[in-house]
């Protein structure tokens, strides 16, 4: 399939394929699929903004468009005129490249959800993909759940119930183009027991649930916590799951998880947010200790890196609750997504506390943080218990924060033009 000429300083594809390795360069383009639907006229004028974005600058757009399918659930929750809004450690959101497109889902504290969304920065939208079915506590939840042969409860529309929080526990595998849960049995509220961990699947192309973990008597990963991390890992063709220092592979095509050998030891707690340097093939993991600074929490602020390559695990830093070189944060305040353009890892920490939050980037060649202050307006302020979806957008080369009131964007570096081959 042709790829668009994307050149100037924003809309910077082609910069970012040439930056990439050539395993993750297959990633941002995938051959042979079909149109993305709904399709979405973009805002050329909002994009031209973007794209006039300078170095360490910020904006904030107009209050997104909502779309898509809804249902009695979701207009109960308002989400056909707000969208999914803001969520308890339910921050994460990955990027589809072959749908260029990023995806969310999850749950809050009484109230699991099993709807996806997807947005579109070019067109500034909201899409709901699959409206949420009652969650477990709700009066009609055994009207509409079933329990499978393989004895694990779904709904009547084969989705995931008692699916509360994400925390770190989602990744987009674009070989099986698939949103992928690992839903940690953890279970709030008072519906009915299940078993646990489960890793759901969601087709944006297809908008079905499926059920992925592998047949009884195959090897399972005994989750010790709920607040588990999962990333895809293109040179490893799979998902990877770290449980508390435990790391466990999950192979799509096979269905099937394997427990890795790894050297050393992570020592970073849960509740960790990760993204994977693919220059350096390292997967960074952060938990930046208390909210408060002036807790008294020694050794709470924590960088570890896991080498791909020899599957070797380190913690690189390590550092008091007070000290500030470097970021707090965790899975319901921060955001971390890997820059293939800079080749460096962007931390946010959200706005919940209306001091516009915090910027950060972290060279895990140097193994250094650097706090940012962008220029501009900060995004707007979410909720003391929630968390705004956030993601890198690697087709405009911005970081993204989805708040209901309006997304905000930043770009950390222009792409490079110099020597790059304009795809096409």
């Amino acid at each position: 399939m042709n790829v668009r000429r994307l050149v100037g300083g924003g809309l910077m594809v082609a910069a970012a394929l040439a930056m990439l390795a050539p395993a993750a360069r297959s990633m941002a383009i995938a051959a042979d699929l079909p149109k993305v639907e709904p399709e979405l006229a973009p805002d050329k004028e909002l994009l031209a903004k973007i794209e006039a974005l300078g170095e360490n600058e910020a904006m904030l757009l107009p209050k997104p468009k909502i779309v898509g399918e809804f249902n009695e659930e979701s207009r109960k929750g308002g989400q056909d005129k707000k969208g999914p809004g803001a969520r308890d450690f339910s921050v994460k959101t990955v990027w589809a490249p072959d749908r260029q497109r990023a995806l969310y889902c999850g749950g809050c504290y009484y109230n699991a959800k099993n709807d996806v969304w997807e947005y579109d920065l070019a067109a500034n939208t909201w899409v709901s993909l699959y409206p949420p079915d009652p969650g477990d506590n709700d009066p009609k939840f055994k009207e509409v759940s079933v329990l499978g042969e393989d004895g694990i409860l779904r709904t009547a529309r084969g989705g995931p119930v008692g699916a509360s929080h994400t925390w770190w526990g989602i990744a987009y595998d674009p070989e099986k183009r698939m949103l992928f849960w690992l839903i940690a049995g953890h279970r709030i509220g008072k519906g009915p027991a299940q078993q646990g961990p489960e890793l759901w699947g969601y087709s944006p192309w297809e908008r079905k649930w499926e059920r992925q973990t592998a047949p009884q008597g195959a090897y399972l990963p005994r989750v010790s916590n709920c607040a588990v991390a999962l990333e895809y890992i293109p040179e490893l063709k799979g998902s990877l799951l770290d449980d508390a220092g435990a790391f466990h592979l999950y192979d799509a095509k096979e269905k099937q998880w394997k427990k890795m050998a790894v050297q050393g030891a992570l020592n970073v707690p849960p509740e960790q947010v990760a993204c994977y340097d693919s220059r350096n093939k390292i997967l960074v993991f952060h938990l930046g200790g208390g909210e408060n600074p002036k807790e008294n929490r020694p050794g709470s602020r924590r960088t570890g890196h896991l080498d791909i390559g020899s599957m070797k695990a380190e913690l690189v830093l390590k550092a008091d609750n007070d000290d500030l070189s470097m970021p707090r944060g965790s899975d319901n305040s921060a955001v971390l997504c890997y820059d293939p353009l800079s080749g460096h890892c962007l931390l946010h920490n959200l706005n919940r506390a209306g001091d516009g939050g915090e910027m950060w980037a972290y060279d895990a060649s140097t193994r250094k943080w650097a706090r940012l202050k962008p220029n501009g307006p900060p995004p707007p302020r979410c909720g003391s218990h929630c968390g705004d979806p956030a993601y890198f957008d690697p087709a405009r080369n911005v970081f993204v924060v989805l708040n209901p009131n309006g997304v905000w964007v930043y770009r950390y570096k222009h792409a490079p033009t110099a020597g790059v081959e304009q795809a096409r």
